[in-house]
C-alpha cells in the first residue's frame, strides 16, 4: 500500500489518492459537491438503489441538518472507474453517512456488484487513518450493502460492530392490474378497499391528480403541510418551521430531477389529503401523508393511498415502497416487512 498523486482524466478533478493496493483499487476523499457529477455519469453501473443517497436529497438534508458535520465524498475506484461512494459527515472522531433516521428512513453505500468487500476494506482503513474512531451508518435495511458487506468485513477484521433490529420498512411487488393487486389483498382487507373507494366516490365528484413540477407543486405545498399536521397530533410535533423548510426544499429539488409525486385527492374540486411520493427507477415510495380532518369518516388519507397505488401501476411501475413505520395500513394494502437496523462500527 502506498500513496501516489493522480489526475482524473479530463483533467475535470484533481486529487489526492490515498491508498493503493496491490488488486488496482485506491480511495479518495473529495468534496461532497460532486455526487452530482458521479451520479449523472454512473448511475448506471452503480446500485444507486437507496431513495435516501441520491444527491437531491443528500443535498437538501446537509443544507438543513448537517451544519455540525463535515461532509465528504470517500469514492473507491478500480483502475480508473469509480466503483463505490460512501457520503459522510464527520465530526470529532466519529464519522456518519448522511442523513438522520426522522427524515431518511434508511441509508447506505453505494456500491457496484462485485466490489463491495474492496470498498468497505478501503473505507475502514482511510477513514481510520483520518482519526475517526467510530463509523455510525445510521438505519439500514437488511438488504443493504452495508448489512450485507459491510458488516461481515468488519467484523473478519476483528472490529465490533453494534447492529440493533430498530424498525421495520414494508414493500409491495406490484403486479400488472389493480384487480391482480385487490387479489393480493386479504379478503377482508380487499373488501374494506373497496368499501372505502364507494363510500369516498358516493360522496361526490372524486378526483385524483398528480402535481409533479413548477408552479403547481409550489402551489400545492401548503396544502401538504397543513394536512400534515391537522391530520394527528404526533404529526403536528414533528413538522417544526425547520423541518418545512426542509420538506419544501426537498418537494423543489426532487421535483426539478423529475422524482417528485404529489398525489391530490379532491371531493368537490376541494384538496382533502396528499401524499407527498418519490418516483425512483419503477418504484413509487410513499414518504409521508396527510388529510383534512373534516372529511376523516370518508377515510381521505388511506382512499389517497389506494389511489396512489392504482396511479403507480397504471404507470408500469414494479414496486410501492410504504417505507418505515409500524402503521398497520401497510400490512394492510400488501407491505410486506423488511427489517431496518441501527447500526456503528468501531474502528479502534
Amino acid at each position: 500500500m502506498k500513496t501516489v498523486n493522480t489526475v482524473r482524466s479530463g483533467g475535470l478533478l484533481h486529487r489526492r489518492v490515498a491508498q493503493v493496493v496491490q488488486t488496482g483499487y485506491t480511495i479518495t476523499k473529495e468534496p461532497l459537491e460532486h455526487v452530482d457529477m458521479y451520479w449523472a455519469e454512473h448511475a448506471r453501473t452503480l446500485q444507486w438503489d437507496c431513495l435516501f443517497m441520491l444527491p437531491p436529497w443528500v443535498r437538501v438534508w446537509h443544507r438543513h441538518f448537517g451544519s455540525e458535520l463535515t461532509p465528504h465524498l470517500y469514492c473507491v475506484y478500480c483502475g480508473t472507474r469509480v466503483v463505490g461512494i460512501a457520503a459522510v459527515g464527520v465530526r470529532g472522531t466519529e464519522a456518519y453517512l448522511l442523513g438522520s433516521p426522522d427524515l431518511c428512513d434508511y441509508l447506505d453505500c453505494i456500491i457496484a456488484a462485485g466490489h463491495e468487500r474492496a470498498f468497505f476494506e478501503l473505507l475502514f482503513a482511510q477513514i481510520t487513518e483520518h482519526g475517526v474512531a467510530r463509523l455510525v451508518c445510521g438505519h439500514v435495511r437488511e438488504d443493504s450493502a452495508v448489512v450485507r458487506f459491510g458488516v461481515p468485513v468488519a467484523r473478519q477484521q476483528g472490529l465490533k460492530v453494534i447492529s440493533v433490529h430498530d424498525s421495520t420498512t414494508f414493500a409491495c411487488v406490484l403486479p400488472e392490474t389493480w384487480e391482480a393487486y385487490l387479489l393480493l389483498l386479504t379478503g377482508k382487507q380487499r373488501h374494506e378497499a373497496r368499501r372505502k373507494l364507494h363510500k369516498f366516490t358516493a360522496a361526490g365528484s372524486a378526483a385524483y391528480r398528480a402535481v409533479e413540477d413548477g408552479a403547481a407543486v409550489e402551489s400545492m405545498l401548503p396544502f401538504f403541510i397543513r394536512f400534515f399536521r391537522e391530520s394527528r397530533s404526533d404529526k403536528a410535533a414533528f413538522m417544526t418551521s425547520q423541518k418545512e423548510s426542509f420538506f419544501c426544499d426537498l418537494a423543489r429539488e426532487l421535483a426539478r430531477h423529475r422524482l417528485l409525486h404529489l398525489g391530490v385527492l379532491e371531493l368537490n374540486g376541494k384538496p382533502v389529503a396528499m401524499v407527498f411520493c418519490c418516483d425512483y427507477e419503477g418504484t413509487r415510495f410513499l414518504y409521508n401523508s396527510g388529510f383534512d380532518p373534516h372529511y376523516r369518516d370518508l377515510s381521505p388519507g388511506l382512499v389517497c393511498k389506494l389511489l396512489s397505488i392504482k396511479d403507480a401501476l397504471k404507470r408500469g411501475f414494479h414496486h410501492y415502497d410504504f417505507l418505515k413505520g409500524a402503521e398497520t395500513y401497510k400490512r394492510h394494502l400488501g407491505g410486506i416487512p423488511i427489517a431496518v437496523y441501527q447500526c456503528s462500527i468501531e474502528l479502534r
